[in-house]
């Protein structure tokens, strides 16, 4: 059908349009009359083009296999993950375990949920027990961050922003951006997600039981919402009782605009279902996003996260009202990031409605007690005051 296909609606009309020039040269050639082959040559190049026409639309819709096509490579991943997991069955004794486990690891993995951690289903395990003494460590390590951001209208503290820390060289740390990449590149991108997401639940809550309701936004490895176990463990996470469901609420999950447009189809689908859960959405984005940009996914957006330096190369423009105006009708309000001095502060106030930065308040870390962090985990108190590079630069 195939074959029948390409030679009807492809070299038949390809014969008809090339016969047409080849009929013309050939009457021009012996001197006969050029208004009949002119004419002959039309109706060749007509008949062409309605030939290849109709093939293209009589063409039978692909979306049916392709839909197919991504059910049966679901499917696959589904037997690779099970054959994976049989190893992972067959684990010796307990005692035995314990003898070839570091203590480090024994209480981090009291911290971590009852399933396997997500990235174990990317088949790595090989390579796992060479890198997971320092993975490990790094994640005890894991302390939390809250960066207050300002409403500039009344100065007072409208919203929280989380940031991921762990510990790097002495007393400096890799923190927010940083400490995703850091826990990448030691395999632990999902362990770290679900600490970040715990943390901020806990912090949510803790200021519920205090009367207060700012929100709290929590960063979102986009990469991590590929792997379909850590994407479950997440909405575990915000689901698990009915104070974390209410906490869930005070949450908004922070992405950036460049890798939610270039992310998995599976990690759009995770995104949409941890959607259904949270307050809301955060783009953040390196410069002043245009209102009309259309977004990947249906998401709901409440902010949009722009740097104050971005925001103030734009307030000379002459319709930053308008511009306002727009983003205030699609339901948006900006957030200006790293506002480090008060002229940057007076710069972006037409067009934020939030800011946070050095200016308003540097992140501070959240107490252990507060995120339930036991006492063997490694202690990083004073790292963000002894080295202020390092948290300005790793801060988003």
């Amino acid at each position: 059908m195939h074959w029948v296909r390409l030679i009807t609606f492809v070299i038949l009309p390809l014969l008809l349009a090339l016969a047409a020039p080849v009929l013309i040269l050939w009457a021009w050639g012996n001197d006969w009359p050029l208004l009949p082959a002119l004419l002959a040559g039309i109706m060749f190049l007509a008949a062409a083009i309605v030939v290849h026409l109709s093939g293209q639309l009589s063409q039978p819709q692909t979306n049916a296999a392709q839909e197919a096509i991504w059910q049966e490579l679901h499917a696959l991943r589904q037997k690779v993950d099970a054959l994976l997991a049989q190893p992972r069955q067959q684990a010796p004794a307990p005692d035995e375990k314990e003898r070839k486990t570091p203590v480090k690891k024994t209480v981090a993995e009291r911290r971590e949920p009852a399933s396997p951690p997500a990235e174990q289903s990317l088949g790595n395990e090989p390579q796992r027990p060479a890198m997971s003494a320092s993975a490990e460590e790094a994640l005890a390590g894991f302390q939390l961050y809250m960066e207050p951001v300002i409403d500039l209208a009344s100065g007072q503290t409208a919203l929280y922003r989380a940031h991921p820390a762990l510990p790097a060289e002495g007393e400096r740390i890799y923190l927010g951006r940083h400490a995703q990449l850091r826990a990448r590149t030691l395999g632990r991108a999902a362990a770290l997600q679900a600490r970040t997401v715990d943390g901020a639940l806990a912090f949510a809550h803790r200021l519920r039981a205090r009367g207060a309701s700012p929100g709290i936004i929590c960063p979102l490895d986009v990469a991590v919402l590929a792997q379909t176990d850590a994407a479950e463990r997440l909405q575990r996470l915000l689901e698990a009782s009915a104070e974390n469901r209410k906490a869930a609420e005070m949450v908004y999950f922070a992405v950036p605009f460049n890798e939610l447009a270039s992310t998995s189809r599976e990690a759009r689908m995770h995104l949409m279902m941890l959607a259904q859960s949270v307050a809301g959405f955060v783009i953040d984005h390196d410069g002043v996003l245009s209102p009309d940009t259309p977004l990947p996914l249906p998401l709901p957006v409440r902010h949009v996260d722009v740097p104050g330096q971005a925001l103030a190369l734009a307030a000379g423009l002459s319709d930053m009202e308008a511009l306002a105006g727009r983003y205030a009708e699609r339901g948006w309000r900006i957030i200006a990031s790293e506002v480090g001095d008060v002229a940057t502060a007076r710069q972006v106030t037409p067009l934020a409605a939030l800011a946070r930065g050095a200016h308003f308040s540097p992140p501070r870390r959240v107490r252990e007690e507060a995120l339930g962090i036991r006492s063997g985990h490694r202690q990083e108190t004073g790292a963000m005051e002894t080295s202020p590079p390092v948290r300005m630069a790793a801060a988003r």
